[in-house]
């Protein structure tokens, strides 16, 4: 008689009570999470280092990742993930810059990242209506939208507006479809480079990273500020819903070049692990917000996953 382990209990097939209870043990397991290897396209118009850093974290735990990206995104993509000399990376992100690329990378994706907080400029439009129809396989959407988003009012300066229209096509568009979306919210994002020892573990590649913000190669305050940053707060605060309220622009200003841990801020690094934590949760859609906390690593996949499971 054999034995299988799940769950944390083991069943012995052979009698009718212990079939159906591993048979409803199976039931649990939402039908719509996805777990490497498992493909996912992971698409802007927001942050790039976000879209960069959940391509290389997804790609490393076994996943196929298209990252939806220009011709001339690929060299700097490339060197923020694996720094200026760009080692062969096996099972390493695809590029897809072209239309016929990005319909294919559609056809067999399981699982879409969608950004769009972070972006230079208010988006105008998700591009998820064009998407969607290519996407014939997609189980779950995992949104990186802005707090406040929900009501409009994100802090920004006329981005609130233009995030709620995005959201409410995805939200519409797919539950029309039948797929899931479940949502990551930040404010202002910060950091994103692996500091000290654990620089091959997680996060863009530091030298290649903090070398984008300097100027002229000298250090910014933007970079300073990075550094420490990515060495005293890679904790996290996970809250359920659009819960934390977004600061104004004007009073955001204040703590620019602060890397102390503020309500709507947030490690880049861990709004790349949420939306990875997002799409293999088992369970109903979610969202929560996230915020920042001291600590010197970010949580582990373990610890995302109980974080998720407390607020959910």
């Amino acid at each position: 008689m054999q034995k299988y382990a799940f769950g944390g209990g083991t069943f012995r097939l052979g009698s009718t009570v212990c079939l159906e209870m591993l048979i409803a043990a199976t039931l649990l397991v939402s039908p719509a999470l996805v777990v490497p290897p498992a493909r996912l396209v992971v698409v802007g118009p927001g942050s790039r280092e976000v879209q960069v850093l959940v391509s290389k974290l997804a790609a490393a735990a076994g996943h196929g990742v298209s990252l939806v990206a220009r011709d001339a995104d690929i060299r700097p993509f490339n060197t923020l993930m694996y720094g200026e000399q760009q080692p062969e990376v096996e099972n390493a992100p695809r590029y897809a810059t072209q239309n016929t690329q990005i319909g294919m990378a559609l056809g067999s994706a399981e699982g879409l990242v969608l950004c769009l907080a972070g972006s230079p400029v208010p988006p105008s439009t998700s591009g998820f209506a064009t998407m969607l129809p290519y996407a014939s396989r997609l189980k779950r959407v995992v949104l990186l939208s802005a707090i406040g988003g929900s009501i409009g009012n994100t802090g920004g300066l006329g981005e609130g507006d233009a995030i709620k229209r995005c959201e409410e096509e995805i939200f519409e568009l797919a539950a029309g479809a039948g797929v899931e979306v479940s949502t990551a919210r930040v404010g202002v994002l910060k950091g994103g480079a692996a500091a000290g020892e654990n620089e091959a573990g997680f996060g863009l590649n530091r030298a290649a990273y903090y070398a984008s913000l300097t100027s002229g190669g000298y250090p910014t305050p933007a970079s300073q500020t990075a550094a420490k940053y990515d060495k005293e707060t890679l904790g996290v605060a996970v809250l359920k819903g659009d819960a934390i309220p977004a600061r104004s622009v004007v009073v955001r200003a204040q703590t620019r070049t602060s890397a102390a841990p503020c309500a709507d801020e947030v490690s880049r690094i861990n709004a790349a692990c949420a939306l990875l934590a997002l799409l293999r949760r088992e369970g109903p859609p979610l969202e929560v917000s996230l915020s920042s906390a001291e600590g010197a690593t970010p949580p582990s996949d373990a610890e995302w996953d109980a974080l998720l499971a407390t607020v959910a």
